[in-house]
């Protein structure tokens, strides 16, 4: 294994300091005779001219400045990924101890310790200890096996955050079902096709998820079961007829942990959770037991939290890998307890923190934004938050968070020294430590640039926008990537002969920068999605279904920039012919809401002569994004979403004005 520049240059400057101590203070220092061995063949005039000879080579002043700025970083990092993240996996893959299994260690450490805390409303809220959490899920575990469910079976879960959600898939998964993690906001066609990608068998779904289950009922194969989770009946005739309430069967089974003859191995699927598919339909994850065992222990090892003292909080859906493969996954491994909350509420942030106890709380980059923009409150002093984690926390918003709520931040690509801007680190002595590449990019097509000779990409230099890659080791549970159940969408993650002849490297889509310490820091997603209210937006699925519904082929679909906005807004260019001179704004609006999740909806459309494309028969929308919204300098009508009028109206200098200030808010 290739070691840095760095550390070469580290190494040097050790034997240099060695070397040239006196030789009488080696004597008693040393007392064995290596040191006057090692003193011997050269004075130390020749040692010290000798080792800046080598350090120039190896990297110079700039190299040993590297090395003294950031050797106690990367020693501390080392120290994490080994007791914090290494120990805890091998002792997991050792044993072949899956989810469930590592569960019911933690369980019987910490029986009545409340695991779980759901706000469900101002002043009210449920709690569950560890032990109850685990009764319920052997009682769902045993429910499920008692139908008929077997090991290996797929059964899709739509529930929003409520206190039941952990128990519910630790229960299927200690009978050895996979659960299929439906995002709550999708209909129709993108819900059929979640159910059917995974081939779910069944369907679980409760009260505020009716809605979405009812929009496919007709649709729906009839050998996929459904089971709400209440004791209320559906409203619809036809989804009633097809339902069967469980909430009160499952509490009547035995809460006895299932008799199962296959526990599983620490790589089979656990989950699947999705993702925006560049298809326009949702792509399926697969989470292995391995894999979320590890995001587990990231975040309890990397910020180095303590299990008896800690309780975290999120207020982000636990269908996301965010809220559960985090939050709950560090609560599974480590016996933590977790505070959670329907939705997010800015004015409850600190109110929930301070009445909880909570000393580690999670944010997304719009959660931070709405925390700074949310008036002063009492909970702010009593709240002892002493953690913020997540992604996306902007620099311009980094320091007013830091001192006006007395926390530290810890980001998602490992950074948790404060570090302004910066979403993580990679090591610059032992680079092969966290093997993150931010690699250089064709910003038209998004294809690597390769050198000519060898094929192999290029890295970036220090300050250079590129796409962040990182090596994949198949079994590795930390650089493993067990892909999406579709083979294509996988592929198109995959890239060969990336750093060296026969490698294969992971894609992440984020366009970064690394200094010259090796911190990293987001610029913005590349291609086919973008980030909108903490959701991840698929142009193409959007593109599909305003097609559908407008009967326009030249549409194209992008993110735009608003001021003191976190994410992209939804901006849409459509080419109008002579067929299609006018358009019902209103009516689109409608078809958009019933179509389109809420973090899809288009904010912006641009009505055009014509779309530009590219050598490749794609429409090129680099100038359309720059020029955005900006109604001085495009000459097109852009319209934005008018949620006074439930229409599209068409935008002027004074609604841009109240845009880019923040005073109209989508």
């Amino acid at each position: 294994m290739a070691l840095s520049k760095q550390f070469w240059s580290a190494l040097v400057c050790t034997c240099f300091i060695i070397i040239s101590i006196p030789e009488e203070w080696g004597k008693s220092m040393f007392p064995i005779s290596g040191f006057q061995y090692l003193a011997s063949p050269f004075s130390w005039r020749r040692w010290t001219l000798a080792s800046f000879l080598l350090l120039t080579f190896v990297g110079g002043l700039k190299g040993l400045w590297i090395v003294y700025a950031t050797i106690a970083r990367d020693l501390r990092l080392i120290y994490r990924i080994i007791f914090g993240l290494g120990v805890p996996l091998v002792k997991a893959k050792l044993k072949n101890l899956t989810i469930p299994q590592i569960f019911e260690q933690t369980v019987r450490q910490n029986p009545d310790k409340t695991m779980i805390t759901f706000i469900s409303g101002p002043s009210s809220y449920e709690k569950m200890t560890f032990k109850e959490v685990d009764d319920l899920a052997n009682q769902t575990g045993n429910y499920f096996a008692n139908t008929g469910y077997e090991s290996g079976q797929v059964v899709a879960l739509m529930l929003e955050n409520r206190v039941d959600h952990p128990s519910t898939w630790l229960g299927l998964s200690k009978v050895g079902i996979i659960t299929a993690l439906l995002n709550i906001h999708i209909t129709g066609k993108a819900l059929i096709h979640s159910i059917e990608i995974t081939k779910a068998r069944a369907i679980v779904y409760s009260d505020d998820t009716e809605e979405g289950i009812e929009s496919i009922v007709d649709t729906l194969s009839p050998d996929v079961r459904l089971f709400k989770l209440s004791q209320k009946p559906p409203m619809n005739s036809a989804l009633k007829a097809r339902t069967t309430l469980i909430h009160q069967a499952i509490r009547k089974c035995s809460n006895v942990r299932p008799e199962v003859k296959n526990l599983g191995n620490l790589t089979d699927p656990l989950m699947y959770v999705f993702t925006s598919g560049t298809t326009g339909l949702p792509k399926a994850a697969t989470i292995a037991h391995s894999r979320y065992l590890m995001t587990g222990f990231a975040l309890y090892g990397m910020c180095a939290m303590d299990r008896k003292t800690d309780i975290l909080y999120t207020m982000l859906p636990m269908y996301h890998t965010s809220a559960n493969g985090l939050c709950t996954g560090a609560v599974i491994v480590s016996g933590m307890g977790m505070v959670c909350r329907k939705k997010f509420s800015a004015s409850n942030y600190w109110k929930d923190c301070a009445e909880h106890g909570v000393t580690v709380s999670q944010y997304i980059g719009e959660v931070a934004r709405y925390l700074i923009n949310t008036p002063p409150s009492p909970y702010e002093e009593k709240q002892r938050v002493r953690m913020m984690f997540g992604n996306g926390m902007r620099a311009d918003i980094f320091d007013q968070i830091r001192s006006r709520f007395n926390v530290d931040i810890a980001e998602f690509y490992v950074n948790f020294l404060n570090k302004k801007g910066a979403v993580g680190f990679v090591s610059k002595i032992f680079p092969f430590i966290l093997p993150y590449r931010v690699i250089r990019i064709d910003n038209e097509t998004g294809e690597f640039i390769r050198d000519p000779k060898s094929g192999l990409c290029q890295e970036c230099e220090p300050g250079e926008v590129g796409e962040l890659v990182s090596p994949i080791v198949r079994g590795n549970p930390i650089r493993d990537f067990q892909g999406y159940l579709d083979k294509s969408a996988t592929s198109k993650k995959v890239a060969k002969n990336v750093l060296k002849q026969g490698d294969i490297c992971f894609r992440s889509g984020d366009l970064m920068t690394m200094d010259d310490l090796g911190f990293l820091y987001f610029v913005d997603r590349f291609g086919d999605t973008f980030r909108w209210k903490g959701e991840n937006v698929s142009t193409l699925e959007v593109e599909t279904i305003l097609s559908t519904i407008l009967g326009f082929k030249d549409i194209t679909v992008f993110g735009v920039q608003i001021p003191q906005t976190e994410g992209r807004a939804c901006m849409v260019a459509m080419a109008m012919d002579e067929k299609n001179k006018t358009l019902d704004f209103e009516d689109l609006y409608k078809k958009v809401d019933n179509n389109l999740p809420s973090y899809a909806r288009p904010i912006f459309l641009r009505i055009c002569s014509q779309l530009e494309i590219t050598s490749t028969y794609k429409f090129r929308k680099i100038n359309l994004t720059k020029e955005g919204y900006d109604i001085s300098c495009v000459k097109d009508k852009i319209y934005f979403r008018d949620q006074t009028k439930k229409t599209y109206s068409l935008l002027d200098q004074e609604t841009a004005k109240h845009i880019n200030s923040g005073v109209l808010q989508f």
